[in-house]
């Protein structure tokens, strides 16, 4: 058996990752088996068992990449601790908008939290953290904005933005919709 450098087990779990994340947006959630997975990287299944004891494992190594990057994007929000200003908050959330990768994700979870659950589900933890995960960000969101109310539904208004937007139902460039969604909540 060759062992590998801890630089390469890390290059090959971000080529795991990212065929993951592509095949679970192409594909959905529900549809994507290990072997697919590994097939499009010219791997075993054995090999992705090396990196992942299993499909929710590597799910949840794909949300936790989604939250990173999406928390990387909200940081912009936080400003200089007192409140975004409106230019601040603009820029940021069409620059949100315009994220590929958020938009993946987004359909991602849409497609993890609408899972067909079954007695032997592995799936539904990952729906539990994600559902925590969004009430600390509206939490966050309504600190930022100095109104919880409207910060909830912003969420809502951004989340449904992006849903419709990973299902093909909404504009490729989400952007425009800042401007009204922030002067709906007198920001």
């Amino acid at each position: 058996m060759v062992r590998r450098c801890p630089r390469d087990a890390a290059v090959t779990r971000e080529r795991i990752l990212a065929s993951a994340e592509l095949l679970f947006e192409r594909q959905g959630v529900q549809s994507v088996t290990l072997e697919q997975v590994a097939g499009a990287i010219a791997m075993t299944r054995g090999a992705i068992y090396g990196h992942f004891r299993s499909r929710a494992d590597l799910l949840a190594a794909v949300m936790a990449r989604a939250e990173a990057h999406i928390a990387g994007r909200l940081a912009a929000f936080a400003g200089n601790g007192r409140g975004a200003a409106r230019s601040d908050l603009e820029h940021a959330l069409a620059a949100m908008l315009r994220d590929e990768a958020v938009l993946r994700y987004a359909g991602i979870v849409l497609g993890l939290l609408h899972h067909a659950c079954t007695p032997a589900c592995e799936l539904c933890q990952l729906t539990l953290h994600i559902r925590a995960r969004s009430r600390a960000l509206c939490d966050g969101l309504g600190r930022l904005l100095g109104d919880q109310d409207k910060a909830v539904l912003l969420a809502a208004h951004l989340w449904g933005l992006l849903c419709a937007r990973s299902l093909w139902l909404a504009p490729v460039d989400l952007a425009g919709c800042v401007e009204p969604l922030l002067r709906l909540y007198g920001e």
